[in-house]
């Protein structure tokens, strides 16, 4: 939804998923370049740790506490991990 919202905007992102950066690891490094353009700004968006993320990108979103319990929808926006918060974080990248 954060893609389309900024699409409308006139800034067009891609996004990636990573289920898992131990195997993207072991890819070759074309492959990796082409996944993760090192000359592309990148947000990566974790609810959870974000530590492995700071490897690949420049700025991340993650909960750096414990977790909480509640409605997906409340703990999303506690977190602030709602559509309009990715959509601010990447505007804010621009602008940096």
């Amino acid at each position: 939804e954060a893609q389309k919202l900024l699409l409308e905007e006139g800034i067009d992102v891609r996004v990636v998923s990573m289920p898992s950066t131990f195997l993207f690891e072991k890819q070759n490094n074309v492959y990796k370049e082409s996944v993760l353009p090192k000359n592309v700004l990148t947000l990566a968006v974790e609810m959870g740790r974000g530590d492995a993320w700071y490897k690949y990108a420049d700025e991340v979103m993650s909960i750096e506490t414990f977790g909480a319990s509640g409605p997906a929808n409340h703990v999303i926006e506690a977190f602030k991990f709602t559509v309009a918060d990715c959509v601010n974080k990447v505007k804010k990248m621009l602008v940096k």
